[in-house]
């Protein structure tokens, strides 16, 4: 009899944390329309049920809205879908900052439309668009990560160039 109560309790305490895992993983699922009066993530009038996202919520974007955001919350999230979606997403990742250095996504990310961008960098190396996603990423055909002119303005930057000539290696660029 006495086995049969732990045998009991155990296969319980299996349950329970197998159970416990699983609800940990389940957090809100945020729409973004961009009703808010700006383009920030942070913003809850920008997300479904005016409730902004928080650590472990699944974050949508959809034909629902084209407006362009700018995601600006330090959390991790637990999955990114962007379907049919037609605007931009500017991740305002800083680095060597005190801010929000990096985008983490613990589940799967899938970028199927829309763009994917980082803010401009002036004089020295500020914005970046570092994401780590620890699931499966997908970038769609109608999807791209554009960075044209988020480097750094003229005559800035490593390989600046001198004079009327841009940078160049082994030669006078032109």
């Amino acid at each position: 009899m006495r086995q049969k109560i732990k045998t009991s309790f155990a296969y319980f305490f299996a349950l329970l944390v197998l159970l416990a895992g699983i609800s940990a993983g389940n957090g809100a699922i945020c729409t973004w329309t961009g009703a808010g009066n700006d383009e920030l993530a942070s913003n809850p009038d920008n997300w479904s049920d005016s409730i902004a996202p928080t650590s472990g919520d699944s974050v949508v974007l959809s034909s629902a809205s084209g407006k362009n955001m700018t995601w600006d919350l330090n959390v991790s999230l637990l999955s990114w879908t962007q379907d049919n979606y037609a605007g931009t997403v500017t991740i305002g990742t800083e680095y060597a900052s005190s801010g929000f250095a990096e985008l983490v996504i613990t589940g799967d990310c899938n970028v199927n439309s829309g763009v994917w961008t980082h803010k401009a960098n002036a004089t020295k190396e500020l914005y970046r668009l570092r994401v780590k996603v620890l699931g499966d990423f997908e970038l769609g055909e109608n999807a791209s990560i554009d960075t044209t002119g988020k480097g750094y303005t003229s005559g800035n930057g490593p390989g600046k160039g001198s004079g009327t000539y841009g940078a160049a290696y082994g030669g006078r660029g032109t």
